[in-house]
């Protein structure tokens, strides 16, 4: 659909995208099972091995099928570790706890610049910890 296209259009215009997946809402697709069996649109990885999971649903989609979606794919998230994460993206409305488009865009920025900002404070500790034991090294950063 028209709102898939323009948030793949988006996702592969990313810098920081590595690969991403159009899952099938199907076997063999990737499916979070407990209640029901929920088979998130995309799979995207990011440059640093984020793993995102993403449901997109029309306006007309902001009914209790999605708002049990959305609390299995939040809860898979939570369990499934740091690196992982599920997003519900709308277009122009949204139910407590999903983003619109632009907002998830933004988001994904995110996670790569708040990782790099991580690593970049690393490498300062460490090249200062360097320092310290006597090694003379310039951090170029």
């Amino acid at each position: 659909n028209s709102l898939e296209n323009r948030l793949l259009t988006e996702i592969v215009s990313l810098d920081n995208i590595k690969w991403w997946h159009r899952n099938k809402d199907m076997k063999p697709g990737f499916c979070i099972n407990a209640f029901i069996n929920h088979y998130p649109d995309f799979i995207i990885c990011t440059e640093n091995e984020n793993i995102i999971m993403v449901e997109v649903k029309g306006d007309d989609r902001t009914n209790d099928d999605s708002k049990t979606k959305l609390k299995l794919g939040s809860k898979w998230a939570d369990k499934a570790g740091d690196k992982y994460f599920y997003f519900m993206v709308f277009e122009n409305s949204k139910i407590e706890g999903s983003l619109l488009i632009d907002e998830f865009i933004d988001t994904i920025k995110e996670l790569w610049y708040s990782n790099f900002a991580i690593f970049v404070n690393l490498f300062k500790s460490f090249t200062l910890l360097l320092n310290i034991l006597g090694y003379n090294f310039k951090s170029q950063i």
